[in-house]
Parts: structure tokens; C-alpha cells; sequence
């Protein structure tokens, strides 16, 4: 097994829990929809995560020849920004909801932690995509972790639907173009 081999099966492992945590928090809410006071902004970011952890997949095969992963710390680096895309990923939808949940509650009581979580992922790749092209990638970035501490810090419905929005819209583009994960 060569170490392209190695590493695409270990982050796929990484991506396949991600997608199946989802997916299962998702089922136990269908389990229960009756019991659900559903919020379609918290259903849009776990569609929205969905979306960043397969177009991450797809494109971080663009990494692999970057000196940064011939170590450990170095891998472990660039590993960081897909831990805190897992851990989005785990903490976006309820993992035991009970019965009677209201998701516009449980989003918002949850919003600072969701959103810290991407943060993070945003701020972990931005210093791979430093290390990699140099800083003229922080600009589009810095928009974007900018509109996360937004999220993180208000709880203003029209802030979270306007934000909501344009990351949908970047999401789409992203899975379209991949541009975020390329060059």
C-alpha cells in the first residue's frame, strides 16, 4: 500500500463517520417527526455540513504532495481541519433527541458550540492553505471565519438566515467548482 493509499482510506474513515452520524441523527428525528418541532435553518446547516465533508473528500487528494504530511505533526496538522469538520458534523443534529424537541431551541442553544466547530475547521485549513499557496488565500477565508464568529456571538434570526444563505451558496459553488479544496 502506497502512503496516497494510506492516507485517502484514513481520511475516508474520518468523512464515512462524519456522513454517518448525520445520517443516523437524522433517522432517529424521522423516527420521532411526529415529536419534532422541526427548524428547517438547523436542517439547512446539516445539509450544509453534508456538503462540506464530501467536497473536503473530493478534494484533499490535491494535498498529498505536500511536504507538510512526510510527518507525523506535520500530518497531524493537516489532518485538524478534517477533525473539526467530523466533530461539526457529530454536533450539528441531536444525537438522543427526546421526545417533544424543538430544534429552533435546540439550534440555538447549540449554536455557539456548532459554529466554534467550524470555526475551527475554517481557521486549521486556512493555515494548511498557507502553508501550501501563501497568504493570498486568507482573504476569502478571513470572510468566511469573519461570518462564523458572527454566528457564534449573535442570536439574531435574520443574521443566521442571511449567513445560512450565503454559505448554501458557497457550499453549491464549492461542489460545483471545487475551488475551495483545489490548488
Amino acid at each position: 500500500m502506497n502512503k496516497f493509499s494510506f492516507l485517502i482510506t484514513f481520511i475516508s474513515l474520518f468523512v464515512a463517520l462524519g456522513i454517518s452520524d448525520l445520517l443516523i441523527s437524522l433517522h432517529k428525528l424521522l423516527r420521532i417527526r411526529k415529536q419534532v418541532k422541526w427548524y428547517w435553518l438547523l436542517m439547512l446547516w446539516a445539509f450544509i455540513i453534508l456538503l462540506l465533508v464530501i467536497n473536503m473528500w473530493f478534494g484533499i487528494y490535491h494535498y498529498f504532495n505536500m511536504e507538510l504530511i512526510n510527518t507525523s505533526g506535520g500530518f497531524f496538522v493537516f489532518l485538524l481541519p478534517i477533525i473539526f469538520l467530523l466533530l461539526a458534523s457529530f454536533a450539528v443534529l441531536p444525537d438522543r433527541p427526546e421526545t417533544n424537541i424543538n430544534l429552533r431551541d435546540w439550534y440555538f442553544n447549540q449554536k455557539s458550540y456548532i459554529f466554534t466547530l467550524l470555526l475551527l475547521n475554517f481557521i486549521s485549513f486556512a493555515v494548511v492553505k498557507v502553508i501550501r499557496n501563501g497568504f493570498q488565500v486568507l482573504i476569502p477565508l478571513s470572510v468566511i471565519i469573519t461570518f462564523l464568529i458572527a454566528l457564534i456571538f449573535t442570536k439574531k434570526q435574520w443574521v443566521h438566515i442571511t449567513i445560512t444563505i450565503i454559505f448554501l451558496i458557497l457550499s453549491v459553488f464549492m461542489m460545483i467548482t471545487q475551488e475551495m479544496y483545489l490548488k
